[in-house]
């Protein structure tokens, strides 16, 4: 997935969750999922938390994040 790509999705996440792009990756920088997963419905919440347990992607989305 190249840069392009990742900014649409990170748009498209944040204005379905009624959030900026820059909240959005502030609120994942921090660590606060909590924030994000609390505007989801149940069945996209839960697939966010799969997501985040493959430590080798969140570290991957991570540091596509911290650029």
């Amino acid at each position: 997935m190249d840069e392009k790509q990742i900014e649409k999705m990170i748009a498209l996440a944040a204005k379905k969750l009624g959030m900026t792009p820059e909240q959005l990756k502030e609120t994942a920088r921090s660590g606060n999922v909590d924030g994000i997963l609390s505007k989801m419905d149940g069945a996209s919440a839960e697939k966010v938390r799969q997501v985040m347990a493959d430590k080798n992607l969140t570290e991957e989305l991570k540091r596509k994040f911290d650029k």
